[in-house]
């Protein structure tokens, strides 16, 4: 059973909570929750751990322990910074739908995942394109209310609308990975409000600002989790080699260049890229340079611990697409502008600016 100690001083308290017993040869581990600062900031919650017999654990051991149980938890989140992302992110979702990409084709020749259960070349109709902003149009409406019985019905519309629109663009025999992010967060959201209304009548799930912790903890959680994804694959079909391989990238521009020179027979493609002749002289510093957004990737998952953590991830995903445009010209916008709503969170770190870092981080 958990023990909780308050300790009352003349202007605070302090409460101490004891989440194990105490056995041989085992460590007590403790939880401290300090008063609100003097800025009128959010209790403080710390953990420490005391070992048996007086003995202290490792400093590192400790200081990682440390690192992470104070974080990796939804915290509460306000209800302007909220809304402030669902517009933001519903203003992204009608422009991804809007573009006009996916209703051109005519058919599936190579289907994909719902593709292969349905015919989605209404797709091409034209009425099509008008019928799903429309509907997304009213659902985002909807989901920047953010009452959650609105929630509850604008969530799913708007995934599956994302859902059915790019995998019928996906099943054209060739894999646009760009856009993903949008329908994976739009999931992630969905199974929240809907885990939430089932545990409706229990009293921890009823706070509003909790609520949005959890929207925001989880979709945090989804966008990093795709990066990790990314990482693990390249570990897996290089046999862990990818970092010592990388510079071998530069085969894929020169040959990108070949393709289009003999594509549009222009004497200026008939050149090695620069870049790519830089990247097989330069090995190391190409390793060192891949190896970062590699590991960015791989630990992506940093960005949950807490506002900080996401910002820096978040500056770091950002940065590390703005280059792979540069250097292999592939684009990726949509993730992009996930990551920095999510991630980057711009309206807390503005308020947080003008209330002098008086906001909780």
């Amino acid at each position: 059973m958990p023990i909780t100690i308050v300790r009352k001083h003349a202007s605070s308290s302090v409460r101490l909570s004891i989440h194990h017993e105490a056995h041989e040869g085992h460590e007590v581990f403790l939880s401290i929750e300090e008063p609100h600062d003097v800025n009128g900031g959010a209790p403080s919650l710390r953990s420490e751990s005391i070992a048996p017999g007086g003995r202290d654990p490792p400093f590192c051991m400790l200081k990682i322990r440390q690192f992470f149980q104070n974080g990796f938890r939804p915290h509460p989140v306000g209800a302007t910074e909220w809304l402030i992302m669902r517009v933001l992110f519903a203003a992204l979702i009608l422009w991804d739908l809007y573009a006009p990409g996916p209703y051109v084709f005519s058919s599936q020749p190579s289907p994909q995942g719902i593709a292969k259960i349905f015919d989605l070349t209404w797709l091409n109709q034209p009425w099509a394109r008008g019928f799903v902003l429309i509907t997304a149009g009213v659902a985002s409406v909807f989901y920047i209310w953010g009452q959650r019985i609105a929630l509850l019905a604008s969530l799913p519309v708007l995934f599956s609308l994302a859902t059915i629109v790019r995998t019928y663009e996906n099943s054209q025999g060739f894999t646009d990975h760009s856009h993903q992010l949008i329908a994976l967060t739009l999931l992630a959201q969905t199974i929240v409000v809907w885990t939430l209304f089932f545990k409706r009548h229990h009293q921890q799930y009823r706070d509003r600002a909790m609520e949005y912790g959890w929207l925001l903890f989880y979709s945090q959680g989804t966008i990093a989790a795709t990066y990790v994804v990314a990482a693990m694959s390249k570990i897996m079909r290089s046999t862990g080699m990818w970092v010592f391989n990388s510079p071998y990238l530069a085969l894929d521009l020169v040959k990108s260049k070949r393709q289009n020179y003999y594509k549009y027979l222009d004497e200026e493609l008939a050149t090695d890229p620069e870049k790519a002749v830089w990247v097989f002289e330069n090995p190391n510093l190409a390793r060192v340079l891949f190896g970062g957004a590699f590991f960015l990737e791989l630990f992506a998952l940093f960005a949950l611990r807490n506002r900080p953590w996401a910002l820096a991830v978040g500056v770091g995903l950002i940065a590390m697409h703005r280059g792979i445009r540069w250097m292999m010209g592939l684009n990726f916008l949509t993730a992009e502008l996930i990551v920095a709503v999510f991630l980057l969170n711009i309206p807390f770190w503005a308020a947080w600016i003008f209330s002098r870092g008086r906001k909780t981080l």
